[in-house]
């Protein structure tokens, strides 16, 4: 079981709405936060906070740890887990990188891979799961998004909440459906009360779309499936035009670096349990085309080929 995380690093600088386009991230949020949340997990030194775990000895991954984050030029420290390697660590640092490449990492844990404990460190979030919320099917989905757009940025019109709200879920959609996420469920949703942020967690077990149709989890499907139905008689979702033009324009060398240092990291051919297939080239090859496709097409059907 993965665990929520929160954004405590301080941030001074600010992005124009353009420079976001086609999406409107945190006022103050600017690209260089992932290094930085990088830098905070990667290098900072971590001490055990004692008599406190995440999870459960039931669960199947196990207990995580928690710890704090001893950074000199933090007035209020932060708090992580480590994910090991064999509870996926590597994939989540893996799917994190695709999440920045997308431009998207503002809805994910900000978070950094240490070589020395051969583990994913990830920022402790502030928040409850979606489910806490009830929110499992597609309108509360819709609704939990423009309430974040709309904390974030009060003076829009309710029709920009609304726009800019499905950007940001069709984005989140196609990261799943590129890394072929098949554990996106309520669970695996947090939510802040208060400030209504949404963040994404648990990419241990990416590469799964034999495990749930469509990798989604049927809680959710419904949330992602509500699109049309294709002349091929599957149903599928049809990407706003920003949507698709957006896709055209992320950069593929990124993420075939991020596969390249996550097999480095995994030493070959791995599996998380018995849950998904071995980690190869061709599931690298398998994200592209699904990039490529639904750049092309617009489209993206809830079976992939």
């Amino acid at each position: 079981m993965h665990v929520p995380v929160a954004v405590h690093v301080d941030i001074s600088e600010s992005v124009s709405d353009a420079a976001a386009f086609p999406r409107l991230r945190p006022d103050g949020w600017v690209a260089s936060d992932a290094a930085r949340g990088r830098e905070l997990l990667g290098a900072s030194p971590l001490e055990l906070v004692r008599g406190r775990a995440i999870g459960s000895r039931e669960a199947k991954h196990g207990v995580q740890r928690l710890y704090t984050v001893l950074d000199a030029r933090a007035a209020d420290p932060a708090q992580a887990i480590l994910k090991a390697l064999g509870q996926g660590g590597a994939q989540e640092v893996f799917a994190h990188d695709v999440a920045v490449a997308m431009g998207i990492d503002d809805l994910f844990p900000k978070m950094a891979w240490r070589e020395a404990e051969r583990a994913a460190a990830i920022e402790l979030f502030d928040g409850r799961t979606a489910a806490d919320f009830r929110i499992s099917g597609g309108s509360a989905l819709d609704g939990a998004f423009e309430a974040m757009v709309r904390a974030r940025h009060p003076m829009l019109t309710d029709a920009e909440v609304a726009r800019r709200a499905e950007v940001d879920r069709q984005l989140v959609h196609v990261f799943d459906a590129i890394i072929a996420n098949g554990d996106r469920h309520p669970q695996n949703v947090m939510v802040q009360r208060g400030t209504d942020e949404l963040r994404m967690i648990d990419h241990g077990l990416i590469n799964r779309y034999k495990a749930t149709e469509g990798g989604l989890v049927p809680t959710l499907r419904a949330a992602y499936s509500k699109g049309d139905l294709l002349p091929d008689g599957t149903r599928g979702l049809r990407l706003l035009p920003e949507v698709q033009q957006h896709l055209a324009t992320i950069d593929q060398g990124a993420i075939r670096s991020a596969f390249e240092r996550m097999m480095d990291r995994i030493g070959g051919s791995v599996a998380i349990g018995r849950e998904a297939p071995p980690m190869t080239n061709q599931f690298l090859d398998d994200v592209l085309r699904r990039l490529e496709s639904f750049a092309a097409t617009g489209l993206v059907r809830v079976r992939l080929m």
